[in-house]
C-alpha cells in the first residue's frame, strides 16, 4: 500500500533525503531476498554434487561409509511423519519444519538493515518482501526450470519449494495489508483505504489468498480442471493488481511475467518439436483404462526419454486447447512408440474413456521426469513396488535397468492391485519382460511378485466359487491357493518351471519385504509408485529400516499427486 506520510507542495531537504534513504533501504530489502533464494539454489546444487560423487564412491567400494550414519539420519528426518489425532491426518516432520524456517527467514528480513523498527516499517518492508518473493515463486512454477537440472529433480518435486515459497508470499502480504491498516487508523486517517493504488492493493492480496486456497491439495486432487484455471486466472489478477499498486512492484511484476511467458513459449516449442498435433490410437483395456498410443517422433524432445518420466497431453476433441493432464509414458523408447495408460478418475479422463476408441489428435508436452531415477542404476540391488496403476512408472523402469549394459545384480518388482482384468492385462505384459529376459545372456536375478489384493473367497465359500474365481484371475488352483484367512500367513506359489513370477493372495508386508532384501547387501534402492497410502506406507518402512540396519538405502517416490 502506498505511503502513510503527510503530503505538501513544497518538499524540504530532510523530507527528501528521508525518501532517498527509504528508497536505498527497500532495494537492499529485495536484494536480501534475492540473495537468499539463490545462496539456497547454490547449497542444493553443491548437495546434489556430493550426493552423486557418494553414490558413484560407494559403488566401488562394499564397504560401510563412515558418513552412512549420518546420512540416514538426514533421510530418516525427511522420511519422518506422525499422526495428528484431532484431524485425523499425517504430518511429514519436514512439512513441519518449513513453518519455523518461513518465520526464520521473515525475521531475518526485517532484522537486515532495520534501524526504526515501527509499525511503518513492518508495513513497507513485507509489501517489498512479498513483492521480490514472487520471480522465485513463478521461477520454481516452471516445467522447464534451469534449477530443476542443476539439482538433479524434476517440475514437481520441486512444485513443493513453489507452494511453500506461496506460502511465504501470502504471509507477508497478509502481514502487509493489516499493519497498513493499523497504521492508518492509529493515524485516523482509514479514509486513505480508498485511495486507488490501495484499492489494487487489497485485491491483488484478494488474489493471492484465493489462489492459494485454491490450491490446497484436497481441492486440486478431487477438481483439478477447475484448479487449472483459477490458478492461471489469480495468478493474472495478482501480478496485473501488485503492477497498478505501486511502482517499485513494476520490475518484479515484469520479471515474473518474463518467466511465465519464458516458460510457455518453451513448452510450445517442445510441443511442436515433438509430435506436433500427432495421430494416437485410443484403445480400451478395461471399464476403468484406457491405452493411448502415439508413434515416436525422429527428432526432438519426445525422441527419448528416461523410463518412468511423464509427459503433459492435450487432446482438443475432448477439453479444447486450454487444458494439459500429465500421465507416466509406458513404454520406452526402444519400442518405437510413446504409449500412456490412463486410468478412468473425474473430468479429463472420464471424457476420454466416453469417447470412441480410435485415432485422435492430440498435443504432446515432455517428456519431464526426474534424473534421480537413473541413480537406480547404481546400487547392485533394485526393489520396484507398485500399486494399482502405479506399474505404468515401475514396468518401464524394470525394462531399461534389464536392457543397461552394466544393470544391477539383483532386481525384485512387486505389483498388487485388486482389479481382476487390469491384472490380467499387465501380467501379459510382465510375460514378455519375463521371456526376453530369459532368452537373453543377461545374469540379473530377477523375481517378480504379483499381488491381487482383493479376498478371494470368504471361509465359507465353496470349492465352485473358488474355481470361479481362480478362473477369473487365469490361473488354476495349483498357480494360485486360496486362502481361507487372509489374515494369517501370506501363502507363495511356484508358478511353471522357469517361471520368475510368485503369486500372492491378500496383502504383503512392507516391513518384512524390505527387510529380506536387505539381506546380505550393505546398498539397496527403493523405487515406488501407486496411492498415497502405499507412498506413506514405504516412507515409514524405509525410516525403521535406516534406523535398525544402518545400511545404504535410496528411495525414490512417484505420488499421484499435482
Amino acid at each position: 500500500m502506498s505511503s502513510m506520510g503527510p503530503t505538501a507542495s513544497k518538499i524540504s531537504p530532510a523530507v527528501l533525503a528521508a525518501k532517498k534513504l527509504k528508497k536505498l533501504r527497500n532495494a537492499q530489502w529485495r536484494n536480501n531476498v534475492e540473495y537468499f533464494f539463490a545462496a539456497c539454489v547454490g547449497i542444493f546444487v553443491l548437495a546434489y554434487i556430493l550426493s552423486e560423487l557418494r553414490l558413484r564412491l560407494a559403488r566401488k567400494s562394499k564397504t560401510r561409509s563412515r558418513l552412512q550414519a549420518l546420512l540416514n539420519l538426514t533421510k530418516r528426518a525427511a522420511l519422518c511423519s506422525f499422526k495428528v489425532p484431532l484431524v485425523r491426518c499425517r504430518v511429514y516432520l519436514p512439512m513441519l519444519l518449513l513453518w519455523p524456517l518461513v518465520l526464520t527467514f521473515l525475521g531475518a528480513a526485517f532484522l537486515v538493515h532495520t534501524q526504526n523498527f515501527t509499525i511503518t516499517t513492518i508495513a513497507s518492508r513485507t509489501g517489498q518482501v512479498g513483492a521480490a518473493c514472487l520471480p522465485p515463486l513463478f521461477f520454481l512454477s516452471m516445467k522447464n526450470s534451469p534449477i530443476a537440472l542443476l539439482i538433479g529433480s524434476s517440475h514437481e518435486k520441486l512444485n513443493i519449494v513453489h507452494r511453500w515459497t506461496g506460502r511465504t508470499v501470502v504471509t507477508t502480504f497478509l502481514v502487509h495489508t493489516i499493519t497498513y491498516c493499523v497504521g492508518y487508523a492509529k493515524q485516523g486517517k482509514l479514509v486513505q483505504l480508498r485511495r486507488l493504488s490501495n484499492i489494487y492493493g487489497m485485491a491483488a492480496f484478494a488474489a493471492m489468498l484465493l489462489l492459494a486456497v485454491s490450491s490446497i491439495s484436497m481441492a486440486r486432487r478431487r477438481h483439478y480442471e477447475l484448479f487449472y484455471v483459477l490458478h492461471w486466472v489469480f495468478t493474472i489478477l495478482t501480478l496485473a493488481f501488485a503492477w497498478f499498486h505501486d511502482s517499485d512492484n513494476i520490475p518484479y511484476v515484469k520479471a515474473s511475467a518474463g518467466i511465465i511467458a519464458g516458460d510457455l513459449v518453451l513448452r510450445i516449442i517442445r510441443v511442436l518439436l515433438a509430435a506436433p498435433y500427432s495421430g494416437a490410437e485410443l484403445a480400451n483395456i478395461n471399464e476403468d483404462l484406457v491405452s493411448l498410443t502415439i508413434p515416436r517422433p525422429r527428432f526432438g524432445p519426445m525422441r527419448t526419454w528416461v523410463p518412468g518420466s511423464h509427459a503433459f497431453l492435450n487432446i482438443p476433441s475432448v477439453t479444447g486447447f486450454h487444458q494439459h493432464h500429465p500421465f507416466t509414458i509406458c513404454s520406452i523408447p526402444e519400442d518405437g512408440h510413446i504409449r500412456f495408460v490412463i486410468k478412468k478418475q473425474k473430468g479429463f479422463t472420464d471424457a476420454l474413456h466416453k469417447r470412441d476408441v480410435g485415432t485422435v489428435r492430440c498435443l504432446v508436452d515432455g517428456p519431464y521426469g526426474s534424473l534421480e531415477m537413473t541413480r537406480f542404476a547404481l546400487f547392485p540391488k533394485v526393489l520396484l513396488i507398485a500399486g494399482g496403476v502405479g506399474i505404468t512408472f515401475a514396468l518401464p523402469v524394470l525394462r531399461s535397468l534389464l536392457s543397461r549394459k552394466t544393470p544391477p545384480e539383483a532386481i525384485t518388482f512387486i505389483w498388487s492391485t485388486n482389479n481382476v482384468s487390469t491384472f490380467k492385462y499387465f501380467e501379459q505384459e510382465l510375460r514378455a519382460v519375463q521371456a526376453s529376459h530369459e532368452a537373453s545372456t543377461s545374469k540379473v536375478e530377477l523375481k517378480v511378485k504379483l499381488v491381487f489384493t482383493s479376498r478371494l473367497v470368504s471361509s465359507s465359500s465353496s470349492i465352485n466359487s473358488e474355481s470361479e474365481v481362480s478362473a477369473d484371475i487365469g490361473t488354476d488352483q495349483e498357480k494360485w491357493p486360496v486362502t481361507k484367512d487372509l489374515n494369517e500367513k501370506t501363502y507363495f506359489t511356484e508358478t511353471p518351471s522357469k517361471s520368475l513370477f510368485e503369486y500372492v493372495s491378500g496383502r504383503i508386508s512392507l516391513t518384512n519385504t524390505v527387510a529380506e532384501e536387505l539381506q546380505h547387501i550393505e546398498r539397496l534402492a527403493i523405487g515406488v509408485c501407486g496411492p498415497n497410502k502405499l507412498i506413506l506406507d514405504a516412507k515409514n518402512t524405509i525410516s525403521a529400516q535406516l534406523a535398525s540396519s544402518g545400511k545404504d538405502i535410496f528411495l525414490y517416490t512417484e505420488e499421484f499427486e499435482w
